[in-house]
């Protein structure tokens, strides 16, 4: 087994021997499944280099068995970087399923209401781009958090460095996150006319990292950050990013 895969089924909590939960035949024609099989179907069609059959069957199986965290669009961005690691079915249906649970709060559906991000992330640029406090918790949820980053990486070897250090704890998305603003603000290039506040934040929050040597640079900036939050709020506490915290102990429940 890889060192990537072994630190992944630490941190999500995947264990050896545990078995797919069991599934009606009848599902598959139930009408909450033609509903759900349209949508993964229509972004399927996005998605092409991702099989087709695979995603049907493990989304599937997902619908069946956690109906209160349902397919939504963007869950193959997800899909797509677990089976970047993970590769056989069972590994893959507890990885997406304990992943969903908690990057629920995150989405269009989510319980929680606005403010889901905490102020520290964003304070900075919200002060630079000023376009409401609740907007660039949307924008942020939206793009980065719910999908995990899966618009922002241009290559599958990026997307898993950023998992690696996200899977360690459940606070490091925030913390990339704020190293992504940060590196964005940087990068901004000034514009005559000037655009407009939405314009900037539209194309400060789809920035994409392009290279290795920047998505180190960024997550270097985001260990800093976590540090920085951390001593601020523990001021004699160790940061935990000197600790190690798994991932899985946001998550609750029971899985493989």
């Amino acid at each position: 087994m890889l060192l990537r895969e072994r630190l992944w089924r630490r941190s999500i909590g995947l264990t050896r021997g545990t078995k797919l939960p069991k599934m009606q035949a009848s599902f598959g024609n139930s009408g909450t499944w033609t509903i759900q099989a349209d949508q993964v179907d229509t972004d399927l069609n996005r998605m092409p280099a991702m099989n087709r059959e695979n995603v049907m069957k493990l989304v599937k199986r997902h619908v069946a068995t956690c109906p209160w965290y349902g397919y939504t669009q963007g869950h193959l961005y997800i899909i797509y970087a677990i089976g970047l690691v993970l590769h056989d079915e069972c590994s893959m249906y507890w990885a997406y399923t304990r992943i969903i649970r908690s990057q629920y709060r995150f989405g269009p559906s989510t319980p929680v209401g606005v403010h889901v991000v905490p102020d520290w992330v964003y304070n900075e640029v919200a002060d630079r781009i000023e376009i409401g406090r609740d907007m660039w918790d949307v924008l942020i949820r939206f793009r980065w958090l719910f999908i995990m980053f899966g618009q922002t990486c241009s290559t599958p070897e990026i997307l898993c460095a950023i998992w690696d250090f996200n899977l360690q704890h459940p606070n490091n998305m925030f913390y990339t996150c704020a190293a992504l603003l940060r590196h964005g603000l940087e990068q901004e290039v000034p514009q005559v006319p000037e655009k407009c506040a939405l314009e900037r934040a539209s194309d400060l929050i789809s920035i994409q990292i392009q290279t290795t040597a920047e998505a180190a640079s960024i997550l270097a900036r985001a260990n800093i950050i976590s540090n920085e939050v951390e001593v601020s709020r523990h001021p004699d506490s160790v940061p935990h990013g000197r600790r190690r915290v798994r991932y899985r102990r946001s998550l609750g429940g029971n899985a493989g």
